[in-house]
């Protein structure tokens, strides 16, 4: 009886023991999950917190340095006529008509002759010309219009997809034909000095918009799926497994040899943008700008000529638009070269303030996280 007893009590010591270990073990596995979870919440609140925060900058990096200086760079003319007034880099800002006008800022060759150095040769030459003429506000000009021209083609893209057996491809095609005035009075917005006319007072016919850039953005548009959908039809001859879903392409399976052939796949992506996607998109924008209205062609802010140089019976000038072919030709070597090497300096920009960026995010998260343990650690 009693060795049964001292048995009994042992085993009751053992599993209260037991229990014990097993409580405080689960109690530092929920001070974990509840650390984490801290955690966790903490770097979601920073991330929305900067993304409010640097939300200016990121507009600024796609829409005024991704979007308005190329665009610029595209519709200004390596030879202006003489009798324009281009936009100077110097802030002499004249009032004319409620519109600020700039005198041109000219070089002098060696021989004394003037010469004029194209605007968006320089990079922050176009920061410097786009902030002369109306301040910060003008870095943003024409943003709510291509709001507006986004927004439309979106929905008429959501609405054709509806249709059954009709792809995505097909519906946002039909959005941007649908939405061409907008995008021309974008562009018309954004090469012109300000006007106290509203975007939708701009907007040509769109007979004349639809039969001028049509087929030009037919192109560019299909360019711009070529270069977007190209990547996962490549990914699967190459042997990977993507994911379905909102963000297709992404790679599931990889293995050894996988950096090399994302990266051949990479350049390819990256040859159809810079052969294909690029020069679509230039004939498209310069077709859109020779439909400038005629008491708008002495307002650029960078030269431009509406007939491009071509004059005759049957020039721009006459017929009111410039064909694609007349648009590919008249845009010269020097300004496929410029136009190169602005795109190389918006890259380089662009991925020098998002690594400060990013930067700037790892030191906060890294104080954050510190704060959060330190302060669990003292209140255990």
């Amino acid at each position: 009886m009693a060795a049964a007893a001292a048995g009994l009590y042992k085993r009751s010591n053992f599993d209260a023991s037991d229990a014990l270990g097993a409580i405080v073990k689960r109690s530092a596995e929920n001070d974990q999950q509840d650390l984490s979870l801290r955690i966790l919440k903490a770097l979601i609140g920073l991330s929305v917190i900067n993304v409010i925060v640097w939300l200016p900058v990121f507009l600024l990096l796609s829409y005024t340095v991704g979007t308005l200086f190329p665009t610029l760079a595209v519709v200004e003319d390596e030879s202006p006529p003489p009798s324009y007034e281009r936009v100077s880099l110097k802030e002499d800002v004249e009032e004319n008509d409620g519109a600020k006008k700039i005198k041109a800022d000219v070089e002098e060759e060696e021989g004394g002759l003037p010469r004029s150095r194209p605007v968006t040769s320089g990079f922050f030459a176009i920061f410097r010309l786009l902030h002369s003429i109306g301040g910060w506000r003008s870095l943003f000009r024409g943003f709510w219009c291509a709001t507006a021209g986004n927004a439309a083609a979106f929905l008429v893209a959501f609405a054709v997809s509806f249709i059954p057996y009709v792809p995505d491809a097909v519906g946002l095609t039909v959005g941007c034909l649908v939405t061409v005035q907008l995008s021309a009075a974008w562009l018309h917005i954004v090469m012109t000095a300000p006007s106290p006319e509203r975007f939708w007072r701009r907007l040509p016919g769109f007979r004349a918009a639809f039969r001028a850039t049509a087929l030009p953005t037919l192109v560019a548009t299909v360019a711009v799926l070529l270069a977007c959908e190209l990547m996962v039809p490549l990914l699967h001859a190459m042997g990977f497994e993507t994911a379905e879903g909102p963000i297709p392409g992404t790679i599931t399976s990889a293995h050894g040899s996988s950096l090399t052939k994302v990266l051949a796949l990479l350049l390819v992506e990256l040859l159809v943008l810079l052969f294909f996607s690029v020069p679509a998109s230039v004939v498209l924008l310069r077709c859109q700008a020779s439909l400038l209205p005629a008491e708008d062609a002495s307002r650029t802010i960078v030269p431009f000529d509406r007939a491009f140089g071509l004059e005759g019976e049957n020039g721009p000038r006459e017929r009111g638009y410039a064909t694609m072919i007349e648009a590919w030709r008249t845009f010269s070597r020097p300004a496929w070269r410029r136009l190169v090497v602005l795109y190389v300096k918006i890259i380089l920009f662009t991925f020098a303030i998002e690594m400060v960026l990013m930067v700037l995010f790892m030191l906060q998260s890294r104080v954050v996280i510190r704060n959060i343990v330190s302060s669990a650690a003292a209140s255990s």
